[in-house]
Parts: C-alpha cells; sequence; structure tokens
C-alpha cells in the first residue's frame, strides 16, 4: 500500500556538482535514477537507486549539510522504500553496499536490515552484478522488499516526508 502521498516531478540536475563533496561517493551509472526528497516543502537531501533483474539498489544517499544532525541519516532508506513499488516493476530484493570501515553507517545498516543480512562482498561487480566503485571487501546488505517494510513499518509510518521528486541526472 500506499505510505504517503508521493509525486514524481522531473527535474534536471548535474550530478557533477556532488562529486566533490567527501560526504558522498558518487558516480554517474546509465539507468541510476536520482530522487530528492522534502519534509515541509523543505529540501532534505536524495538518493541513487538502480534496478536490475528484481533487485533494487540504494545508494548515493545524502542529506543536505543545512539539514545534518536531525536524524535524516537514519531516515533515509526508509523514504526510499517507500517508492520503490511504484517506480519499478518487480521488485523483489533491495540491497546496499557500504565501506567496512564507516562504523555510523554499519550500526544504521545493522538496525534497518538485521546483522543476519549483512555479508562481505569481495567482487566487482557484486553478486547482484552492480558495479559500485567502492573499495572490496565491502559490507553488502539485502533483504526483501517486503521483509524490510514489515520490520520498519512503524518508522516508515511517523515519517513526516510528503514529496518525493525523480531527478533526471545531467552528466552534461
Amino acid at each position: 500500500g500506499r505510505y504517503f502521498n508521493t509525486e514524481f516531478v522531473l527535474k534536471k540536475i548535474n550530478v557533477k556538482e556532488y562529486r566533490e563533496d567527501p560526504n558522498i561517493d558518487i558516480f554517474y551509472e546509465r539507468g541510476s535514477k536520482y530522487f530528492e526528497f522534502f519534509s515541509n516543502k523543505t529540501p532534505i537531501g536524495f538518493f541513487r537507486l538502480r534496478y536490475k533483474n528484481g533487485v533494487v539498489n540504494h545508494g548515493n544517499a545524502f542529506v543536505y549539510e543545512n539539514q545534518r544532525g536531525k536524524g535524516w541519516g537514519n531516515k533515509i532508506l526508509f523514504v526510499s522504500l517507500i517508492p520503490i513499488k511504484e517506480i519499478f516493476s518487480d521488485p523483489k530484493i533491495v540491497y546496499l553496499q557500504i565501506h567496512k570501515h564507516g562504523e555510523q553507517n554499519i550500526y544504521i545498516n545493522d538496525k534497518l536490515f538485521g546483522i543476519e543480512n549483512r555479508y562481505t562482498e569481495t567482487v566487482e561487480p557484486n553478486r547482484f552484478g552492480f558495479k559500485e566503485n567502492l573499495t572490496i571487501p565491502e559490507y553488502l546488505y539485502y533483504d526483501t522488499i517486503d521483509s524490510l517494510l514489515d520490520r520498519n513499518k512503524k518508522k516508515i509510518d511517523e515519517l513526516e516526508v510528503i514529496l518525493i521528486k525523480n531527478k533526471i541526472e545531467d552528466e552534461n
């Protein structure tokens, strides 16, 4: 079901403007979809979704500097789960892959996915066929979309995000 009203509005951006930011590893890949999310009409940040053979990759999660320290880093995966079933034809698995040395990131994703769904990834491209451009070995978290929605339902229902815009990535 629909957790809140999502509206998809196309907006061109240039992902290059974020490449110099030390807080995010951003890279362009064909088929990437970037989404900006808002709370009370205030832009909070963006994330990238990629899809292949029933697998959705959540990545490049980024909270704008003026919104940091407000808990959005913990909520950004919840925000991305909401539109996945509407965007992709048959999503079964959601995964994300992170550096093994990001202790805060590991702590957050152990809670979101469950530590039982954390794996060490040692190949590039990874087990789902996605290229990550990161440093192997890394942690890869994955679970079914339905299990993630069920596990985090209470926190998703509490979200105050009311608008998600599809941002068209523009390399030029």
